[in-house]
């Protein structure tokens, strides 16, 4: 039969373990939580790396496009007297807009 001294001893390493347990599985949420949280702002850096390359993408088209309308309009503004000047600059200046 166990004395009341034993059963007491027993009590307390019962709730001791139970702290420890409780202890360990908040250190395990809290690391969990703490990986979640750094997956979540590894993809929205991923996602702002995404968005801003898009945009790069669509300034350097933009540009590019510009870039061959001033071409278009600039071979639109050369004389005729120009062009009977140097034939060949005449086939490149065709040759350029046909390209695009």
């Amino acid at each position: 039969m166990r004395t009341g001294r034993q059963q007491q001893q027993q009590q307390q390493a019962l709730k001791s373990a139970q702290a420890k347990n409780r202890k360990v599985l908040l250190s395990f949420c809290n690391v969990k939580e703490r990986g979640l949280k750094q997956q979540q702002q590894q993809q929205q850096q991923q996602q702002q790396q995404q968005q801003q390359q898009q945009q790069q993408n669509m300034l350097e088209q933009f540009t590019l496009g510009a870039t061959r309308l001033q071409s278009t309009i600039n071979f639109g503004k050369l004389s005729p007297a120009m062009c009977a000047k140097s034939p060949q600059r005449l086939q490149l200046c065709f040759a350029y807009a046909s390209s695009m």
